[in-house]
């Protein structure tokens, strides 16, 4: 059986689709900054602080972000965080997986165990600021 029109053999029309495509993903990311979390933490600490290492306060398992609109705005805290990563989702369809170029691995689920909490976890490269945590947001009481 032969490799047929796209099958990546030598030069045939695949092959040559595949390197032009390779071509200018490089092209591409060699105009963006390498993803880091570290580079990320800068464009987000105005509206998410970090404090020794760590987002939000001490809950009694993870950290905690109170906000007024927990969706959105941990939405935008992963959208931040995970900027110029690798998205993929989840096995489990749960969520997805954003891995940055340092190898920081960023989970986020909208729907965890806790009702109306959603969740990002940082697993962060050793040598960043950064430290392992698990993040609930949780809406501020009024």
């Amino acid at each position: 059986m032969g490799a047929g029109y796209h099958g990546g053999f030598g030069f045939t029309i695949g092959e040559k689709d595949r390197q032009q495509k390779n071509h200018c993903k490089q092209a591409v990311k060699s105009q963006i900054v390498f993803a880091s979390i570290e580079y990320n933490v800068k464009a987000m600490v105005d509206k998410f602080p970090l404090t020794n290492g760590k987002f939000g306060v001490k809950g009694k398992n993870c950290q905690v972000i109170y906000c007024e609109e927990v969706i959105e705005s941990s939405q935008e805290f992963y959208n931040l965080i995970s900027n110029g990563g690798t998205e993929s989702k989840l096995h489990n369809g749960h969520g997805v997986k954003s891995v940055l170029d340092d190898g920081t691995i960023i989970v986020y689920r909208q729907f965890t165990s806790t009702t109306n909490s959603p969740a990002i976890d940082i697993t962060k490269s050793p040598s960043s600021s950064v430290k392992n945590q698990k993040i609930h947001f949780v809406e501020k009481l009024k």
